[in-house]
């Protein structure tokens, strides 16, 4: 089933299991109905009195992109976040935003809100006491005054005490606040007499439940031999507790498949009514039920044990990434590219995703002109897909697209997915967001590891910065100074600065003026110098100082000369001499490439144009100079046909055979008859071909281990080439 939608549910963090039953109930429910479930989290629950800073901001941050993402519609979780200015703000979004919608919990005018069933949990509760372990004389402790939540669940209690015939007076209901201060003085009261002792509590939360327990037994009060008591939620609490609570669970699973359901019939006018997942108690030993009794629905069976027990494999899987290092791997890059490799390498450190998605702000970089401005919130309607990771298969090259979209990978037909959306941010400065797919809401760890590896990652980012704001302040000062740095030389200004008068100087003495220009190639990465410095040092030691020499651009030098008998042989061999020198034994892998240029007729003001001509023509000389590059291209051949799933970038590839990527392309046509990527293409369908011939999997599963991560890319590719779609293929080949 192709998905047809997106829902957007909006959580402060994924942390406690009634987090994790909330998303179980909304996955199942949009999953069924064909929608993909989108979760915005800022991972850490702040509290405005506590903390508010540019970090939680930063994480906080996620939530703008409901004002971009194209939605279908939206559940937000806002009786979960305690930032109540936060919850303005999301309040304030939704509401312009327009999109249909759902508030849990709470009135957020003019927001449409929504509740859970909580009146049967109780009720069921109650009876459960009455009808089972005979209770008389029960109290219940419920939560606020005037709250619809308190109310529903008192209202349960009320029902089952009056079927048994069994009166309540408004002494017997307390008001707890659903905490545990109020709980604790009220069973302090029954241990010192102060309140007539009950023989059972039915509190309306987990948290009120072990604190009463608690306290009766700190005053001598067996729990559950003279008082039982009950809780709400299947929290913590519940588990923690010794002995272990008894209380109700399934609200949130339940809430979130009614959520989706009732946001369904806001978004197509279809009421489907609610969904079919029941509340149920959850045995333990406060309300008097041993093991036996409770039969299958102990506590044991819940959904508690699972989450420890993921938690827990979760902890000892990451021990062997304590040692990973992974700041000082993504810490230093060099550019955009090796900070997308190296977030690449330890994006398996992260556990159990199906996709691994790095999303980038358009403007991820701060001004260079003016560092102090970078971008502080939301995100730019264009982002930058960094990295698009898929296990065995990534996205061959970055690009752009519209924020809209989400993802790139979610406009093509899939079926339904659930993503998880944080904020990648550092310092205050907004980079983007991270999305991370899942088959379950229990693979889902936001944690401090999880915190970690986002911040190494951001990092690498901001060093990238500063590295480039260093950069830019160089090119800057160069422009402002006629000596190349690097060289020692003049650079183009300065050569271009001198050149009229040391051109009148040559012609007074009658010399005809020339323009050596050099490169070079090298068979070997690893000389004792750069290749850079050692033709420039050569240079400078074979010439007298009065020679006008500059560095052209990044592998070009010029030096001016007067045209004489075999001057410019004596001059070049000073150059291999004083070469030589510098490198020794390793001299014979370093390649001088020269060339001359007379200037003697042309004009002063066409002068530069020529030289930079003449140095695109040595630099495609010396591409293919003292280096025969054919094998390595047939090794690429091969290669290219034996993993043609790969992400073959072009331009790595030319750096690596060490020639252009013109160049690389033209040798490529003519070795082979064809052009590189169109072989690349073709290579990717011939496995296609055999995949679909020979396995059952399926055309998606096909596309991904041929290298597409679009299957409407493939499937458009496979039928321009082979005539046929992908379907047809396979059903041929099965009749012959």
């Amino acid at each position: 089933m192709y998905s047809i939608g997106k829902i957007g549910v909006l959580m402060p963090e994924i942390a406690d299991p009634l987090d994790y039953e909330l998303l179980r109930g909304i996955q199942s429910e949009a999953f069924s109905l064909g929608y993909d479930v989108i979760v915005y989290c800022s991972i850490f629950n702040s509290q405005e009195e506590y903390q508010q800073d540019t970090y939680t901001r930063g994480l906080e941050n996620i939530f703008s992109l409901v004002r971009q993402h194209r939605l279908d519609g939206i559940i937000y979780a806002a009786e979960r976040f305690h930032n109540q200015s936060l919850n303005l703000k999301i309040q304030q979004m939704l509401t312009e935003r327009g999109t249909p919608c759902l508030v849990l919990g709470e009135e957020r005018p003019p927001l449409p809100s929504f509740y859970a069933r909580q009146y049967e949990g109780t009720y069921r509760m109650t009876k459960h006491l009455t009808a089972v372990h005979g209770c008389r004389n029960l109290y219940c402790i419920t939560g606020f005054r005037n709250n619809r939540t308190s109310e529903e669940r008192t209202a349960g209690f009320l029902r089952a005490m009056h079927e048994a015939g069994l009166p309540v007076s408004e002494s017997s209901i307390f008001y707890g606040e659903f905490w545990k201060e109020i709980p604790k003085k009220i069973a302090e009261q029954i241990a010192e007499g102060a309140l007539p002792m009950p023989d059972g509590i039915v509190c309306a939360s987990d948290s009120m439940a072990s604190a009463v327990a608690q306290t009766l037994r700190a005053h001598g009060i067996n729990v559950p031999e003279q008082i039982a008591v009950t809780g709400y939620d299947g929290s913590w609490d519940s588990w923690m507790d010794s002995p272990k609570l008894t209380t109700v669970v399934g609200r949130d699973r339940q809430f979130g498949a009614d959520a989706v359901r009732k946001l369904y019939g806001l978004m197509t006018g279809s009421d489907i009514g609610q969904s079919s997942y029941e509340q149920e108690i959850r045995y333990g030993e406060s309300c008097g039920c041993s093991a036996a009794q409770a039969g299958s629905a102990t506590i044991d069976a819940h959904i508690l044990e699972q989450y420890f027990r993921a938690h827990i494999s979760h902890s000892i899987a990451h021990k062997q990434y304590f040692a990973s290092d992974l700041i000082n791997r993504i810490r230093n890059p060099s550019s955009l590219h090796d900070w997308i490799e190296a977030v690449d390498r330890v994006g398996h450190v992260l556990e159990n995703w199906q996709w691994l998605d790095i999303c980038l702000c358009e403007d991820w970089c701060f001004d260079l002109e003016h560092p102090e401005i970078y971008r502080t919130e939301g995100c730019s309607d264009r982002m930058l897909l960094a990295l698009s990771k898929r296990h065995g298969i990534n996205e061959c090259e970055q690009y752009l697209f519209p924020t809209a979209y989400i993802l790139p990978a979610l406009q093509v037909p899939h079926e339904p997915k659930m993503l998880l959306l944080t904020s990648l941010h550092n310092h205050g400065q907004i980079f983007g967001y991270l999305a991370t797919a899942y088959d379950k809401p229990e693979h889902i760890f936001a944690d401090e590891f999880y915190l970690n590896w986002c911040e190494a990652a951001v990092n690498g980012l901001d060093n990238l910065q500063q590295v480039m704001y260093r950069e830019y302040i160089r090119t800057q000062m160069e422009l402002l100074t006629v000596h190349d740095p690097a060289t020692g030389l003049y650079n183009r200004r300065g050569f271009a600065e001198r050149l009229p008068s040391a051109l009148t100087d040559l012609r007074k003495n009658k010399y005809t003026p020339a323009i050596l220009l050099l490169t070079w190639q090298t068979e070997n990465s690893r000389l004792p110098y750069q290749p850079l410095l050692v033709l420039s040092n050569a240079l400078r030691g074979s010439q007298p100082d009065s020679r006008l020499a500059a560095r052209i651009d990044d592998s070009v030098l010029a030096v001016l000369y007067a045209e004489e008998a075999d001057e410019e042989n004596l001059l070049t061999d000073r150059i291999r001499s004083q070469i030589s020198a510098l490198l020794g034994g390793a001299a014979h892998t370093f390649h001088l490439v020269s060339n001359t240029i007379l200037i003697a007729d042309t004009p002063l003001s066409d002068i530069e144009k020529t030289i930079l001509q003449a140095s695109s023509v040595l630099r495609e000389q010396a591409e293919t100079a003292g280096v025969d590059i054919k094998d390595q291209i047939q090794r690429l051949r091969h290669d290219i046909y034996d993993r043609p799933q790969e992400n073959w970038n072009v331009s790595d590839i030319a750096k690596q055979i060490c020639v252009s990527k013109s160049h690389l392309h033209r040798l490529y046509k003519q070795i082979f008859n064809v052009n590189l990527m169109d072989d690349l293409i073709l290579a990717r369908i011939c496995k296609a071909q055999k995949l679909l011939e020979f396995s059952e999997l399926r055309i998606q599963e096909i596309a991904q281990q041929c290298g597409y991560n679009n299957e409407s890319h493939f499937m458009r590719q496979f039928k321009e080439r082979t005539g046929m779609t992908a379907l047809k293929f396979r059903q041929s080949k099965k009749t012959e």
